[in-house]
């Protein structure tokens, strides 16, 4: 059997990690493929957009590719301790030529995403695992199989694959606002905003504010790195969002524990997984990026429900800098107007991108939100799409939070998501 990952992040590597565990344990396992356009981990690295690579990774690091080393799929004390002894971040630090004790000594601290992205490097040169290098065009049900289409940059053509399964990672491209945003070279995003960063070099302080859009994590990573690319210049950042401010994350044992062990997730009804996956995930920071902002200065918060951004074109201006000067506004449903000098928008990612790659029988339904949030409800257990809305497999773990857990689509509990995604392929050995 042939399961494809498209994406070679954390949860490939859990995913290849796993398998191969699994395997050397006695356990018949399928042939795992990872898809990636790119590279290894280059959502981490900085060269890719998503982060620069010094941003400090928000879990700790010993929820790696095998956190948090139990499962009642298989033999847990004998796959445990293969994933402890190979693939863990102790091992890393151990076996990868680091010093665990000066890492211990310093406090643990979270290493930085271009530090996580060289583990999971490690990781995947332990493994038996290759990457192929491609980018998808098109999956297509054939039976009981995929077919998987993907540009080769190695042959230069259009490659294909079929496999029983897909599993489906990263975290897709920016959200759009309800209207289309102009290109303009000072509207970004938050996955291109940290490939822009030499452009705030350059910050008037009697200009415009900069503007970011957003309440949750990627707005607060965005508006950190804005505190410290300002180098002390009074140039004001505005927060705008429908909330009027964002709030903090949760960090106690209760909201930690519902990341780390899913099963607690099966016994609350929707509308409450809904409602603490707002409080505790979604549309809230972590401790440390709230406190960044709150000893800032200059940072504001408006409340704004944004449906746009606008470019006004002053031709008549005399500036300097020429004749056709461009300033650059968020819209409000009820309204506004706000200039800013740069305007980010950080509401998040796109996790359903993919449905671009369906044929156009089944991308429709998938475009439909009631469908979606349908779809999303009854993820199953191994984090697919249900079978009476999709077959063969995709194993959506970025969808899975509200059905299955909100660990899955972050890193909380890799180890999990690995066990349940192979589930469906695996057979113990007679």
């Amino acid at each position: 059997m042939k399961l494809l990952v498209v994406g070679a992040g954390p949860k490939a590597m859990a995913i290849a990690a796993k398998a191969q565990a699994l395997e050397f344990c006695g356990y018949k396992v399928p042939q795992v493929i990872i898809l990636e356009k790119s590279g290894a981990a280059a959502n981490w690295t900085g060269g890719f957009g998503y982060t620069d690579g010094q941003q400090s990774l928000g879990t700790p690091p010993e929820k790696d590719v095998g956190f948090p080393y139990s499962s009642d799929l298989y033999d847990s004390s004998n796959v445990a301790r293969y994933m402890q002894a190979n693939f863990s971040w102790q091992a890393y630090q151990v076996l990868g030529a680091h010093s665990y004790g000066d890492w211990i000594d310093r406090g643990r601290n979270h290493p930085l995403h271009g530090e996580w992205a060289e583990y999971l490097n490690w990781v995947l040169d332990a493994t038996d695992c290759q990457i192929v290098r491609g980018d998808v065009k098109r999956i297509t049900p054939k039976g009981e199989l995929w077919k998987v289409e993907y540009d080769s940059p190695e042959t230069g053509k259009i490659e294909s694959q079929e496999v029983d399964g897909i599993v489906l990672t990263g975290p897709g491209p920016a959200k759009l606002l309800p209207n289309a945003v102009p290109e303009h070279e000072r509207i970004l995003d938050g996955a291109n905003f940290w490939q822009s960063l030499t452009r705030f070099g350059h910050l008037e302080e009697d200009d415009e504010p900069l503007i970011v859009i957003g309440s949750g994590e990627t707005a607060a990573a965005v508006v950190v790195q804005l505190i410290q690319l300002r180098r002390g210049r009074e140039v004001p950042i505005l927060i705008v969002n429908r909330h009027g401010t964002i709030f903090s994350r949760g960090e106690g044992y209760f909201e930690n524990r519902i990341f780390t062990d899913p099963g607690l997730w099966a016994n609350l009804e929707i509308e409450e997984r809904r409602r603490i996956i707002e409080r505790a995930d979604r549309g809230v920071i972590s401790v440390a990026a709230h406190r960044s902002i709150g000893t800032a200065k200059d940072i504001y918060h408006v409340t704004v429900d944004v449906k746009g951004i606008d470019i006004e074109r002053d031709f008549a201006s005399t500036d300097p800098d020429g004749p056709n000067v461009e300033r650059l506004y968020v819209l409000g449903t009820k309204g506004e107007s706000i200039a800013g000098q740069y305007i980010i928008v950080a509401i998040g990612f796109d996790a359903w991108w993919w449905t671009q790659w369906l044929p156009d029988n089944f991308r429709g339904n998938f475009s439909d939100d009631d469908f979606r949030r349908k779809a999303e409800e009854e993820i199953t257990e191994d984090l697919a799409i249900p079978e009476k809305f999709l077959k063969p497999k995709l194993h959506v773990p970025m969808l899975s939070g509200i059905a299955q857990g909100p660990g899955y689509p972050n890193l909380s509990c890799l180890g999990h998501l690995s066990d349940y995604i192979l589930g469906p392929y695996v057979k113990a050995l007679s």
